[in-house]
């Protein structure tokens, strides 16, 4: 999906991968003209995308812990710690990591990339809340859409409400105490403070990052329909999945259709974090970087059924039988997911 000549190869430990990345970034920013092929140090997957995947997925998950802040959804953070230079390395390989693998990092504050890709001017005060209520925590998402409901429907806040929005608001510096006419302007105020202005000097150099090089041709007329777009390609939802399953069922056996019943009707009981893992455990991502999961069989064959991944082509290899019913093939995939051993590249 790439189109670029040279090839270089990049070994390196899953615990450096962040540190490695940051500074082939800064040190070398032509490297985003070549295709990367990952070795990671001590295992042997040979680098056919999904070594590709498992890496940017690590390196995406290190940087929104050291470089980022906020709850479901994060903006830069910004600190004496952190350097210009970060922020543009955090830039290319935001633009590298989409051409060469498809992953676009959305858990960054849609109105942050919005603003960075588009500007400002083409957001409006529902997208700042809907941006806030995912920056917040849970908690405070939930009781904001409680007050700003009733808000609507032009009630009156109990008192419990008025006390949760004071505590909440001092947090941001808001010293007004709101009203059901007030909230919306607030929330839109201190959403545009969090999530763009404290982070400006971020969406500078990030998209100096982004914009370097041929990434230009890529972002450079993006709309805010096209970001919305994105967001919704990335999100990872039970049916999305499920509409990834390939395999010709006419095909199958009573014994392969049954085992891949048990497979749907797991994918169907995951949370939403446990889905992640499966499908990074599946493709090397944990968001929908690929179009199908094929589905194939192989004869059981001893005591235990034996499930056997290949990332880069993203198939998942299920045994014919060997299940006693559901609840033995969930324990044994949940098994296999809290393995440690499992999620370490064993072949080619």
């Amino acid at each position: 999906m790439y189109d670029a000549c040279e090839v270089i190869q990049i070994r390196v430990s899953r615990e450096k991968i962040l540190q490695k990345l940051l500074q082939t970034y800064k040190t070398s920013p032509d490297i985003c003209s070549a295709i990367l092929n990952f070795v990671l140090e001590g295992e042997q997957g040979l680098d056919m995308d999904g070594v590709k995947r498992e890496v940017f997925t690590i390196f995406w998950d290190m940087a929104f812990e050291k470089f980022f802040e906020g709850h479901t959804t994060l903006v830069p953070r910004v600190g004496p710690d952190i350097q210009d230079s970060d922020y543009q390395a955090i830039g290319r390989a935001i633009s590298h990591s989409y051409l060469l693998t498809g992953i676009f990092p959305v858990t960054i504050s849609k109105v942050f990339v919005v603003t960075l890709l588009v500007g400002k001017d083409v957001l409006s005060a529902e997208d700042y809340i809907s941006g806030l209520l995912d920056h917040v925590s849970v908690y405070d998402s939930l009781q904001l859409k409680s007050a700003l409901a009733t808000s609507k429907s032009r009630g009156v806040f109990s008192e419990k409400m008025v006390e949760f929005l004071l505590e909440f608001l001092s947090g941001y510096g808001v010293v007004q105490s709101p009203t059901p006419s007030s909230l919306e302007d607030i929330l839109v105020s201190v959403a545009k403070t969090e999530l763009i202005a404290k982070p400006s000097v971020a969406i500078k150099e990030i998209k100096a990052g982004m914009f370097g090089g041929k990434f230009d041709k890529l972002w450079g007329n993006f709309r805010k329909t096209e970001v919305d777009q994105l967001y919704d390609k990335m999100r990872l939802t039970t049916p999305k999945v499920l509409q990834m399953i390939c395999v010709d069922e006419m095909s199958l056996t009573k014994s392969q259709s049954q085992v891949l019943q048990f497979l749907k009707q797991y994918i169907k009981c995951l949370s939403p974090k446990e889905l992640q893992s499966f499908l990074r455990y599946v493709t090397g991502s944990s968001l929908p970087a690929v179009d199908k999961i094929n589905v194939l069989f192989h004869p059981q064959a001893g005591a235990v059924p034996l499930v056997y991944i290949h990332t880069c082509s993203a198939i998942i290899d299920l045994p014919c039988g060997g299940y006693t019913g559901f609840q033995d093939f969930r324990i044994q995939m949940d098994n296999t997911l809290q393995s440690p051993d499992a999620w370490r590249f064993t072949s080619a």
